[in-house]
């Protein structure tokens, strides 16, 4: 009674109506303030503090971690590798890349963004 419902749909079908594929609005928008540094790397975990309360049911954690730079793409950083933390649920893939969002607080890199780079996120033009 409900074989006609699902009909099987061709894979030309699919493709045509732009389905199977990620349209340029749907990649997530990278923001960054003027004084921050973007770039891809990926990142090593060195440490972990809890910093979680009684009643924290996702175990707040303030991560230090070691960056491996594999390219900038706004601001200016003289070394391919630096330290930054972030607090943080849990800790980042060492073995993927991330297009980063570093802010420098005082004289420390703090991550205030990680997007998988595989996503393809798109920079903003100019900083805000």
């Amino acid at each position: 009674m409900l074989s006609h419902m699902f009909q099987p749909i061709s894979l030309i079908s699919l493709l045509l109506c732009g389905c199977a594929s990620m349209s340029l609005d749907e990649r997530p928008l990278v923001e960054y303030g003027c004084g921050d540094l973007v770039l891809i790397g990926r990142a090593e975990t060195l440490s972990y503090t809890d910093l979680s309360g009684p009643e924290d049911a996702l175990s707040h954690g303030l991560y230090e971690m070691d960056i491996s730079i594999r390219k900038v793409l706004r601001g200016k950083v003289d070394s391919r590798r630096l330290r930054a933390s972030r607090a943080a649920h849990g800790q980042l893939r060492s073995d993927l890349d991330f297009v980063f969002v570093l802010h420098l607080d005082w004289d420390e890199w703090r991550l205030d963004k990680a997007h998988l780079a595989s996503s393809k996120p798109l920079v903003a033009t100019n900083c805000t």
